[in-house]
């Protein structure tokens, strides 16, 4: 009897508060998961020909898990070998059945006239390098091999019942992986037995952030509005919280009449000066959301300038006089002549 131990590493969920003008990570989640299947793989083998014997795993025998994320952009499976000897190792009598060295077909695998088969084993997933495979391959090692890629989020559709996840309840990606082997009259009786890794890696998600004045104001110069310099790059899916952050531009753009106050995300009044939404300044944290496209417009707010002027007489005690005029705005003043004047 010949056993492989297939063991899923489960990420949790990230959660962060969101405060305005700070930065956090969006609430991401990338699980794998064997309930309510199982994560070991077995293959029954009984040597029954003197040419040698094959066997593949039954459904039953199979290790079965799921899959599922938030991450817009989806994941990266892979396996991973505990070691490079691709060896299903029989602790008892200190045997080893060694690993093809090539993926072949189940029927060549199994034709009684390939004795060279004998004493060797493979494995074969639902899905490698992210195609469906119906192939046994060698036994991977410590350099992980894409079981598959996926481009779009596989959420989960209810959280009652926690990370637990049973793909007839939920919007998961499903995965098998079976055994093979060969044995002759060489090969000793025992249980043999390897352990590998999966891995699930969010996937790189791409962000675009453009900056606009929403005043319709001609005197606006100087970037990132004009000329527009919009701020582009990517983040690793899946990262903890706190990590999933951009720096806005640090430059100020002008206006003739006004002075830059924030960045609205969110909606502006039509004059630009009061914002419905959260304000950053420039040079801010800015928080990306690991689970949308991330295809942002910021808008610029404004600040009123107002401008103090000093009416000189020197015939008054204070010598002068002093008002206030918002920009594009009036005052009025009134002059008493002195008497004889």
């Amino acid at each position: 009897v010949m056993t492989l131990a297939v063991y899923p590493i489960t990420s949790k969920p990230n959660t962060a508060e969101a405060l305005p003008s700070a930065a956090v990570a969006s609430d991401t989640y990338l699980d794998i998961t064997t309930a309510p299947y199982q994560s070991t793989a077995s293959v029954a083998l009984t040597v029954n020909s003197s040419t040698g014997t094959f066997s593949q795993s039954s459904s039953s025998e199979m290790a079965k898990f799921g899959v599922t994320t938030n991450n817009y952009t989806g994941y990266n499976l892979s396996i991973i070998g505990s070691d490079d000897t691709k060896q299903l190792i029989n602790n008892t009598t200190s045997t080893a059945l060694d690993s093809i060295t090539s993926s072949i077909d189940s029927s060549t695998f199994s034709n009684p006239a390939n004795t060279s088969y004998n004493g060797k084993w493979g494995f074969k997933p639902s899905k490698y390098n992210s195609t469906d495979n119906t192939s046994f391959r060698p036994a991977p090692t410590t350099t992980n091999s894409t079981l598959d890629k996926t481009t779009i989020a596989n959420t989960k559709k209810s959280t009652a019942t926690g990370d637990t996840v049973n793909c007839t309840n939920y919007d998961c990606n499903e995965y098998t992986i079976a055994l093979g082997a060969r044995a002759d009259m060489g090969v000793k009786a025992g249980t043999y037995t390897n352990t590998f890794i999966l891995a699930a890696v969010g996937n790189p998600v791409t962000y675009s952030i453009t900056y606009a004045d929403n005043s319709g104001d001609s005197t606006v110069t100087g970037a990132p509005i004009n000329p527009s310099t919009p701020t582009t790059g990517n983040i690793s899916g899946g990262t903890p919280s706190g990590e999933s952050i951009t720096t806005l531009a640090t430059s100020v753009p002008t206006r003739t009449g006004y002075t830059f106050k924030s960045w609205c995300d969110g909606t502006v009044s039509s004059n630009g000066t009061v914002c419905t939404g959260t304000e950053y300044s420039s040079g801010a944290n800015f928080p990306i959301d690991q689970t949308t496209q991330n295809t942002t417009t910021l808008y610029a707010v404004w600040t009123l300038n107002t401008y103090t002027i000093t009416i000189s007489n020197s015939n008054t005690a204070s010598g002068a006089d002093s008002i206030t005029v918002p920009y594009g705005g009036s005052n009025t003043v009134t002059v008493t002549p002195a008497s004889g004047y």
